[in-house]
This record gives structure tokens, sequence and C-alpha cells, in this order.
């Protein structure tokens, strides 16, 4: 019957679209099921003595670290740690420590050889503005001004730790002479 045709012409799926090929949907690595706080401390030791030091450039020290741990089949706890220490010449300015972390499911399709870059790197790097903010936000809380910490090459980072953990082990390994 003519009258039960259908216009055949129908709009493409595209980006925008509802509708996508099952085929077209990639599957996600890995899944941040929870960012959280899990320690933080300010310490301002000279307070308020300090703050009149505050016109002088202060010698700050930045250290960050990162590890993860597995809590069960594919599940793992992203723990990025940082601390700062800040002097005015040989008056201790302020000393701040952070961990920030994430619980991470991690998918079965990522090969092992892949879960450790993930882990240490990838993750690390969506963490960072985060603990940044933090950071800034104690240390401005505190009476100084706002540090804001340069981005970190979390890639370069467990590059060093890995070559370090190499040397170690090569070390290990030769006898003693």
């Amino acid at each position: 019957m003519t009258g039960d045709t259908q216009d055949e012409t129908q709009p493409a799926a595209g980006p925008a679209g509802s509708e996508a090929a099952p085929e077209a949907v990639e599957e996600l690595r890995y899944n941040i099921r929870a960012q959280y706080l899990k320690d933080i401390s300010f310490e301002n030791p000279n307070a308020p003595l300090v703050y009149s030091k505050l016109n002088s450039q202060p010698d700050i020290r930045v250290s960050v670290d990162v590890q993860a741990r597995a809590l069960e089949a594919r599940a793992f706890e992203v723990v990025l740690s940082a601390s700062v220490d800040a002097k005015f010449g040989d008056t201790q300015g302020f000393l701040s420590e952070l961990q920030y972390c994430a619980l991470v499911v991690v998918a079965e399709s990522v090969p092992q050889e892949d879960l450790e870059p993930l882990l240490l790197v990838e993750i690390p790097h969506q963490l960072f503005p985060f603990a940044r903010a933090l950071i800034s936000s104690a240390t401005r809380d505190g009476g100084f001004p706002p540090l804001l910490i340069n981005p970190i090459d979390f890639g370069k980072l467990y590059l060093q730790q890995r070559a370090q953990k190499a040397a170690g082990a090569e070390a290990a390994v030769q006898p003693a002479g």
C-alpha cells in the first residue's frame, strides 16, 4: 500500500546522534570511582613573626611521589603525595604535606604491561590539578601568597623511578669488590 510507506531518508547518526553502532563504542580503559583527600597538613611554626619576612623571596622545595596498591582484582588506590617546605633565609616559613587519592578500576582489556604506566602516569596526571589547588588554598589560608606548583611530567618521574630501581637491583646483584 502506498499510504504505509515511510520516508527512507533518515538523519545520519553523527557524534551528536543518540544511536551508535556497538563496535564504534570504545571500551573504557579505566574508571575513577572516587577521588579523595586522604591527608593534608599545614604547619606555620613561626607565625606571626614570619610574616615580617614576606617581602623576601622564599626558598621553596617541592617533592612529589606516586604510589599505587592493589585493593582487589583490577581495583587500585593511587596515592599522589606532595610535600612543600618554604623557608625565608634561616626561618621556617611553612610546611605542607598532602595525600590525594583515587580509587581506580581498570578494565580487563588493559594488558598487564600497561597497568603500571596507567596507574603511575596517567591517573596522577588527572589528580594533580586537584592536589595543586588544595596546596594553593592551604598556603593562602595560612597567610602566605597562594603557591602554584608547576605542572609535573609524571612520565619522566616514572622513568626516573624505574631507572633508580634498575640501578638498585643491579647494584644488589654485583659482588662486592
